[in-house]
């Protein structure tokens, strides 16, 4: 997990132009809310931390609808406003990454308040974040405890996103002698003001499962490297290990300690049947 920034543009003057890209009476109606959205804009970029307590402004229908058009119907500012999100989320994660589970490529974007519930926030940039489509279908409108408590999903621009390692792995020969990967999270390690919210995180999204169904990334790539360098078959055992090792330290540095890939690195290298298989020349069966 890494933390992101919201693009530079002031989010007051990208509602000013989507609203003025509208046609009346719906510019009209827009451009009369400019009061009443730049203050729930200021609530929400400034006042975060208590975004529970938050109540969306009374609306009328028609002003919801206006406000959701901004979103749902294409127009020139809205595309520039997504092709910058997107950059800007490559530019962090130096790759095409959703940032909810960094194992897909992200093709949508996720209101982080849902705008069916808050459509003040339909064009917020600061409430957009890149997704893939199945961490942006398993979230859907849930962002916080149904108790009211605490929130449930990490905001990757608002959070201080955790570098604590609290991601486990182990890796396990099933029937079949075929290698799989068993994630496993210690959220007791982390802060409590983000303890809740990293633990909403996962659950929502099943992440451990996603993280185990992707193991095969993890072995094409030890079997592409052992193939393509040909000098692997001279290396000891201790530098295989050590090789993994410094895998696992630069994804790690780069995205994380909590990265599903790097963890996955530390645990093959801990574990001796495997090591033993891949120095022999084994190809993996994967599940």
């Amino acid at each position: 997990m890494k933390k992101l920034a919201c693009i530079a543009d002031d989010p007051h003057q990208i509602y000013d132009e989507i609203a003025e890209s509208k046609q009346n009476p719906r510019k009209t109606i827009l451009k009369k809310l400019k009061p009443i959205i730049g203050n729930c804009y200021n609530a929400y970029i400034n006042s975060f931390n208590f975004i529970l307590s938050y109540n969306s402004p009374l609306l009328s229908k028609e002003q919801e609808k206006d406000l959701k058009h901004c979103y749902d119907n294409k127009t020139t500012r809205l595309c520039t406003l997504k092709t910058d999100i997107k950059k800007q989320t490559i530019k962090i994660l130096k790759e095409k990454l959703c940032p909810y589970c960094l194992v897909d490529t992200p093709t949508t974007y996720d209101h982080y308040l849902p705008k069916e519930e808050y459509p003040e926030f339909s064009v917020l940039s600061n409430n957009l974040i890149m997704a893939c489509a199945g961490c942006n279908q398993k979230k859907s409108d849930y962002w916080k405890y149904d108790n009211n408590q605490s929130r449930a999903i990490l905001h990757f621009y608002q959070d201080i996103i955790p570098n604590t390692q609290f991601l486990f792995a182990d890796l396990i020969y099933t029937k079949g002698n075929v290698p799989s990967m068993k994630y496993s999270t210690n959220y007791n390690l982390l802060p409590a003001n983000i303890r809740q919210i990293a633990e909403g995180h996962f659950t929502r999204l099943e992440l451990l499962a996603k993280y185990s169904d992707h193991l095969d990334h993890v072995l094409t790539e030890l079997m592409d490297r052992r193939a393509e360098e040909h000098h692997f078959h001279t290396l000891t055992r201790h530098q295989i290990i050590c090789q993994l090792q410094n895998i696992s330290a630069q994804l790690k540095n780069r995205l994380g300690n909590n990265y599903w890939k790097a963890i996955a690195y530390d645990a093959i290298s801990r574990h001796q049947q495997f090591l033993d298989d891949f120095i022999s020349g084994e190809e993996f069966r994967l599940i």
